[in-house]
């Protein structure tokens, strides 16, 4: 009998713990020095329970062999590089002592960037190593703030250090209604964020959020992905009216032509049905779902990636082309003999810039054609453009740099190799 109680009393002992230490972790709780009456969003990532490494191997059973377009591009895109850098992100984090990332928006920063991240700073973490994980420049900065480490445009964590907290009830509502996952994410629908609405071109999208105090939602990663959304209405009334809304944002979406590019996730589209459940909006996806989707939205990851490395690659141009000018300021209006001479003087020997992130093999670069004419040469003139195959010209298309600083997306083959003809005769070139 005695031992019973105290096996008993042990197991009460441990609920209360674990009582305690889920309380201590409510993300309203940890947050609340950086949470004021303009915070309008809250994401949590469990980092304990966020494996890049398990969403891969799921990812490739789910694309390999898939018959959707693109399916093998994708699952190499995810596999090989897209989900490695996450992970070694994850690990690195991990092994400073971080357990939780939070990304936080708030009203108060919308000229700059609304979003800055929060680091608690939990048992054996390490601050130094933290911050030197995250960005640092003249616009970002990443420090300690009280109790965790706070990264985000600079003027943002100034505004931190003298913040005036507050109390953020609906969120913590959301958090607690929504449970737990290894990623959550809620929306306060504030009286601020209610008047940007207002200001809303889209009629529905005012409607949903006139009618909604929060929304929330909830991730399970593989190998069993879930994903569930709640948004909470002030009565059933409000909840009808919000999910009718948010059912004709999803039409319009659908009714996109751009989405004819992607079938298979259109079709997909066409089952999504936020409905009303009493006074909340519930949108569930199970794992066969999650499945579905993932695998019909390979081409539209693959449109995204491409767009993503075609913006990035421009402003790779645009900062070579402005050292390059920089250059010729200083030498009399020459410009270099090739673009490494540009890098350490005049780009903080950022040798990144050098590399194309689309390319692939030994084209990963750009070709640089110096103009004898100096900054005389036109906004004709091309100077520099992205390396590639040139027995298979690119689908998607080249970005190229030309003489006054400018960049363009040049998408016909003809239009690109008769600049690249006059530039070439121009600099004496075959």
């Amino acid at each position: 009998m005695k031992q019973t109680a105290l096996r008993l009393g042990a197991v009460v002992l441990a609920l209360l713990i674990s009582l305690n230490l889920s309380a201590a972790t409510k993300p309203t709780e940890v947050l609340k020095p950086y949470l004021d009456t303009h915070t309008c969003c809250v994401v949590e990532i469990d980092l304990t329970r966020t494996k890049p490494d398990d969403v891969s191997k799921w990812i490739e059973s789910v694309l390999t062999g898939s018959k959707v377009e693109k399916a093998a591009q994708a699952q190499k895109t995810l596999t090989s590089d897209i989900l490695p850098k996450a992970q070694k992100t994850v690990d690195d984090l991990r092994k400073a002592g971080a357990h939780r990332v939070y990304w936080i928006a708030s009203l108060a920063d919308m000229r700059n960037d609304p979003f800055f991240m929060v680091i608690p700073v939990e048992g054996n973490a390490n601050d130094e190593k933290i911050i030197k994980l995250l960005p640092q420049s003249s616009n970002e900065k990443s420090e300690r703030v009280g109790d965790a480490i706070v990264s985000g445009p600079a003027a943002t964590v100034e505004r931190l250090k003298n913040l005036e907290p507050s109390d953020q009830p609906e969120l913590t509502k959301a958090f607690e209604t929504i449970g737990d996952a290894p990623i959550r994410a809620a929306i306060c629908v504030t009286p601020d964020v209610r008047m940007i609405m207002q200001q809303a071109p889209i009629p529905q999208a005012k409607e949903m959020f006139d009618n909604l105090d929060w929304l929330a939602a909830a991730v399970h990663l593989p190998p069993h992905p879930t994903l569930r959304a709640i948004g909470q209405a002030q009565n059933n009334d409000a909840a009808e009216k919000a999910a009718s809304a948010a059912n004709e944002l999803l039409g319009m979406a659908k009714d996109n032509p751009e989405l004819d590019k992607f079938a298979e996730f259109k079709a997909q589209l066409e089952g999504i049905k936020p409905e009303a459940k009493g006074d909340q909006v519930v949108l569930a996806f199970d794992e066969a779902k999650v499945k579905a989707i993932s695998e019909a939205m390979a081409p539209a990851i693959i449109a995204a990636r491409q767009q993503a490395n075609m913006v990035k690659s421009a402003s790779n141009e645009r900062q070579l082309l402005q050292g390059m000018l920089l250059y010729a300021n200083d030498n009399g209006g020459a410009y270099p003999d090739d673009m490494d001479s540009i890098i350490k003087k005049y780009m903080d020997g950022n040798t990144d810039v050098q590399i194309n992130p689309a390319a692939t093999g030994d084209d990963d670069g750009y070709k640089y054609i110096k103009p004898p004419e100096g900054t005389s040469a036109g906004a004709d003139r091309l100077v520099i453009y992205e390396d590639f195959d040139e027995n298979a010209w690119p689908e998607e298309g080249i970005n190229v740099g030309y003489g006054d600083g400018h960049v363009e997306h040049v998408m016909d083959k003809d239009t690109f190799e008769q600049q690249l003809k006059d530039a070439k005769e121009k600099a004496g070139q075959k």
